[in-house]
């Protein structure tokens, strides 16, 4: 299909792929029958019937046409009218395929898109939904306690202020979260990358649970060899606090954060004594909003870390088993500082 209005076009008529089949189709049953006519004609003349050359010409035309209306022959027109569609937003849209010729390449890759589309607006529709449940849940407590402090149900005394001050600071930290996932999904998150000494990035993340490890006779414990690394340590920081958070929440008795250096790469595990992930959770772990149980989390640290460890340039990867815990494993690249190189 032409992408110019051929001259015999009307001018008052606007010129378009589908607009302009119809008349593309005229054109090409008008040619054999001119030709079979003056076939016929000239027959005619010499004193032959032209009988046998009507059925021949109606039989070449109506295969013509069928070729000519076949997806063989315009994939380009469905690909424009499917790409119209995927702009109005209709994700589902697909173009058939074809058996061969270089447009099978082009509509694979099309339909490959327009899945990734699909994918990406409903994982969005679900993020938003759960962005509202997570939401709604302490803003649900607050105006309840307020309300019942309003008439008088509940005394306002130190705890219920307490409370209400947790509920604000769950509030908070979500959304913290997620301006770190939207930082890191948009690649704007900037790491200001130093040699530290991983020790105290490690003391400095532990320090904020010992006294919850303490209340709930849980045993904390750290070995971390000498050695630094080059890294942001606040981000590091807040990885391993969202580790340490989560393993601590489903700990038994016991969580230990472990690190080991190669000639490569730093390697640093936190693991807990509790019942595992289940394996059905296991595979989504890193997603957002995932939360097991009664988790009382935001359900974003899990991928946060995630997200905060591959931008320094490292894995993450979990191991579970209801016998011996959970354990999340961080391999981050070592740049080579020396473990006596002055800070």
């Amino acid at each position: 299909m032409p992408e110019r209005r051929p001259p015999w076009w009307p001018e008052n008529e606007g010129w378009s792929a589908r607009a302009g089949w119809p008349r593309w189709w005229f054109v090409l049953a008008l040619v054999p029958i001119i030709f079979f006519v003056s076939l016929g004609f000239l027959f005619g003349r010499r004193g032959h019937g032209p009988w046998f050359l009507w059925p021949l010409g109606i039989l070449f035309v109506v295969l013509m046409i069928r070729r000519r209306r076949s997806p063989r022959w315009f994939p380009v027109s469905r690909l424009v009218e499917a790409a119209g569609k995927l702009a109005d937003g209709d994700y589902t849209v697909r173009v058939p395929d074809v058996e061969r010729g270089p447009m099978r390449d082009v509509i694979q890759s099309f339909n490959g898109m327009a899945s990734q589309l699909q994918q990406s607006s409903e994982q969005r529709r679900r993020w938003l939904a759960d962005l509202g449940h997570e939401l709604r849940n302490p803003l649900t407590v607050i105006q309840g306690e307020l309300e019942a402090m309003i008439d008088g149900v509940h005394i306002a005394d130190p705890d219920q202020l307490a409370m209400l001050l947790d509920e604000t600071a769950l509030m908070s930290r979500l959304l913290d979260d997620l301006r770190t996932l939207s930082l890191s999904e948009s690649g704007e998150l900037k790491l200001e990358r130093e040699s530290v000494e991983l020790s105290d990035v490690v003391d400095d993340a532990l320090a904020p649970f010992r006294e919850e490890a303490r209340r709930s006779q849980r045993n904390l414990v750290a070995e971390v060899p000498p050695g630094r690394i080059h890294a942001d340590p606040m981000r590091l920081r807040e990885v391993l606090t969202n580790l340490i958070a989560n393993a601590l929440r489903h700990a038994r008795q016991s969580v230990s954060l472990t690190a080991t250096r190669s000639a490569s790469t730093w390697r640093i595990e936190v693991a807990d004594d509790g019942p595992g992930i289940p394996p059905e959770l296991r595979t989504r772990a890193f997603e957002r909003f995932v939360k097991g149980g009664d988790s009382k989390g935001t359900g974003l640290g899990l991928s946060i870390a995630r997200d905060l460890v591959k931008a320094h340039g490292g894995e993450i990867d979990i191991s579970a088993n209801s016998e011996h815990g959970t354990t999340f494993s961080v391999s981050l690249p070592d740049t080579g500082f020396d473990s006596s190189t002055p800070g």
